[in-house]
């Protein structure tokens, strides 16, 4: 078990931290690998759909998804189907053609697998040999648990996390308290034991209440998808196990974020821990309302999600 730190386990975000995207315009490869198949889905099934029709509503879903992403709500990926369906004017009542087009948007992963980033497999390894208990907290997009999962089966790691979290199953996404809550439940944790490594200054940071003595906090890490982890995971993994004073210093080569609710940046004895000045907003239970795809029905060009021009924001993969 760990010594001297007081931490017993490590959570990890999975794109741009574990794994990278194979090609750089990612989001446009998958858009048309996933049109492409559900054109095929429904003409195996004797239906001719307009390949136009189908982006149109692939664009506007994308605009309805980033808004419910927005408020830190994730859809399951039956709801992310009969949104789509809807957005298209189509109805898909059999259920071997909602299998296909659930496959339509989740495997089209598998063209093109992610690509690890090195001694990723190695570094998961030391840290399991040491007694760390390790977790994966992932937002999703089109891609959902479901279909990740034995992907990183497939490329090994799969083996070395205790738990994984994805906001397709849980409703809720980073930021959001209650999905590092959910991850710290699993894999029996307090929060001050945990440390998260993430890449994404708005979703990576794991927020408390307004009452200090009731925040939920993670400690946060953002190496920046963890380029150095041939330095042995930039200095995550020792032989006396984990330095939470280097941790603290990754962070302070960073700029200070700029976010959306106010925060304050506070140096606890060589770390930096987040003090959110508000209770962040409640997310309401359930999950798509049809106000939610009227209100995208007619709209022009979705939004771009990669436009780092604006203010930042969570960066996702569509």
């Amino acid at each position: 078990m760990p010594r001297g730190t007081g931490i017993r386990g490590v959570t990890f975000d999975w794109w741009h931290t574990i794994a990278e995207t194979p090609w750089p315009d990612y989001d446009a490869h998958m858009r048309r690998i996933r049109v492409e198949r559900i054109v095929e889905a429904f003409a195996a099934r004797g239906l001719v759909v307009e390949p136009e029709v189908l982006y149109r509503a692939y664009d506007r879903h994308t605009e309805l998804l980033a808004r419910k992403w927005g408020e830190r709500v994730d859809l399951s990926g039956e709801e992310q189907i009969h949104a789509f369906l809807e957005l298209a004017e189509l109805d898909a009542a059999d259920e071997d053609l909602m299998d296909a087009l659930a496959a339509s948007f989740g495997a089209a992963i598998r063209t093109k697998l992610p690509i690890l980033y090195p001694h990723i497999g190695s570094t998961l390894a030391a840290l399991k040999r040491q007694g760390y208990k390790v977790g994966l907290i992932s937002n999703t997009g089109r891609t959902w648990g479901r279909f990740l999962r034995p992907i990183q089966d497939d490329m090994g790691i799969g083996k070395h996390f205790d738990d994984r979290i994805f906001s397709d199953e849980l409703g809720v996404r980073k930021p959001d308290p209650r999905i590092f809550e959910a991850a710290l439940e699993h894999l029996g944790l307090r929060p001050a034991e945990a440390v998260h490594v993430g890449d994404d200054l708005v979703a990576d940071p794991a927020q408390g209440g307004e009452d200090g003595g009731d925040a939920r906090r993670t400690d946060e890490v953002t190496d920046h998808r963890l380029r150095r982890a041939d330095r042995n995971a930039a200095g995550l993994v020792t032989e006396g196990g984990l330095d939470r004073p280097c941790l603290g210093h990754v962070v302070e080569r960073r700029r200070r974020p700029v976010r959306d609710d106010p925060v304050d940046l506070v140096r606890r004895d060589g770390r930096i821990a987040h003090r959110v000045r508000h209770r962040p907003r409640r997310v309401a239970a359930g999950g798509l309302g049809r106000t939610d795809v009227e209100g995208v029905r007619g709209e022009g060009r979705a939004q771009d999600l990669g436009d780092r021009r604006r203010a930042p924001r969570e960066r996702v993969r569509v």
